[in-house]
């Protein structure tokens, strides 16, 4: 398929074969939220970043294209939790050729 072409042929030696999309998440900063916009405040510190923040999370294309991007949990969350939380994410995934 063209997606696979595209980033064999970006990747140094062709290592990237096989790959349809890249997929990363993100950490948004933002204002602290209020007690009238959400009750667990502390989940939306992240330690690592030392901010207020929310978890994004994105899958790209060679072609520099979104697949996918959503505002998927608050910013203590992790990747590897964010993840299957993301079902537009699992979704767009399940689709590729």
């Amino acid at each position: 398929h063209q997606i696979n072409r595209d980033y064999r042929m970006k990747s140094t030696n062709e290592i990237m074969y096989g790959v349809s999309m890249a997929v990363d998440g993100f950490f948004q900063r933002s204002n602290t939220p209020s007690r009238s916009e959400i009750d667990n405040i502390v989940s939306y510190y992240s330690g690592h970043y030392e901010s207020y923040g929310l978890n994004c999370q994105a899958g790209v294309f060679a072609d520099l294209q979104f697949g996918y991007f959503g505002v998927v949990a608050p910013g203590s969350t992790n990747d590897n939790i964010a993840y299957p939380i993301a079902k537009g994410l699992k979704d767009a995934i399940d689709h590729l050729p």
